[in-house]
């Protein structure tokens, strides 16, 4: 699937009136699945998710760069990040985790392409905290780099993904920005699933990057290797998913001229190299 087909199964989620879905021939089966009215959000809906815990409220993010909550059938502005956020592309606020223990430390994490610095674009992961946790207005109360990828904002292919597994660490989904070669280059961390800590700093002395590697990654070891990779190989890895059974990662790939794939990372397993562009 193209980004823009997800795009539009969430604004239908979140902005269509209940309808049975029609049986078309030789499709899928669709009898039984309706669409419900949930709320209604302008522009163009990158993400829809949910804190640990918290059933009663959605969180939409709109590719400018905005959060939205959603409660009650009811919408709002939950956190802008517009003055930050360069939607170019497929780029933009396009990934949205909460932190496993969102309601004890209000961290959520945002992963979004923004200006240049140097004269580079750049690709972010960020910590925001909010002071309310249970409140559907609350103000900014900190913010703080996690990752940073220069020369990785192009215009397409962006990955931007974000999701906790169940051992804690936050899983990373970084598209090949366009080109290719880096999914096959383990120097390079386009084109692959991120296994970090945003808990830790191994970097203290480079302002850019704040959050640990595990020690159990798969290329720790390996000689040049970015050993924030937990897989690779990937053309663009939009949207992925924790199966919260088993903890295993499900990877929706988006495909080239060929169509695209599903990819899994079995829980414990890692190192993977899913083959792109081969």
């Amino acid at each position: 699937m193209h980004p823009t087909g997800f795009l539009c199964a969430v604004a239908g989620v979140l902005s269509t009136v209940a309808t049975t879905l029609p049986v078309q021939a030789g499709g899928p089966d669709l009898s039984g699945v309706e669409l419900e009215h949930v709320a209604s959000i302008d522009g163009t809906l990158t993400f829809v998710t949910h804190a640990p815990g918290d059933p009663e409220r959605l969180f939409a993010t709109r590719q400018i760069g905005e959060i939205w909550v959603v409660r009650g059938g009811q919408a709002s502005l939950y956190v802008d990040l517009t003055s930050t956020v360069v939607p170019l592309g497929e780029g933009g606020l396009i990934g949205l985790a909460f932190d496993p223990a969102f309601s004890a430390n209000g961290k959520l994490y945002v992963c979004y392409t923004a200006g240049e610095l140097a004269g580079v674009r750049r690709w972010v992961v960020e910590m925001i905290q909010v002071d309310d946790v249970a409140s559907d207005a609350p103000s900014v109360s900190g913010r703080a780099t996690v990752l940073t990828q220069f020369d990785g904002a192009g215009s397409n292919h962006q990955g931007g993904w974000l999701g906790f597994g169940h051992d804690g660490f936050l899983r990373v989904a970084l598209g090949d920005t366009g080109r290719r070669q880096t999914a096959q280059d383990l120097t390079d961390r386009r084109g692959s699933i991120m296994r970090i800590d945003p808990n830790a700093d191994d970097f203290p002395a480079d302002p850019a990057q704040n959050y640990g590697v595990p020690s159990d990654n798969p290329f720790v070891t390996t000689v040049g290797a970015a050993s924030e990779m937990e897989a690779y190989g990937i053309r663009n890895p939009y949207r992925c998913s924790v199966d919260r059974e088993t903890g295993d990662l499900w990877i929706a790939n988006v495909g080239a001229v060929l169509p695209g794939e599903f990819h899994i990372i079995p829980q414990g397993a890692s190192g993977q190299n899913f083959g792109w562009p081969r």
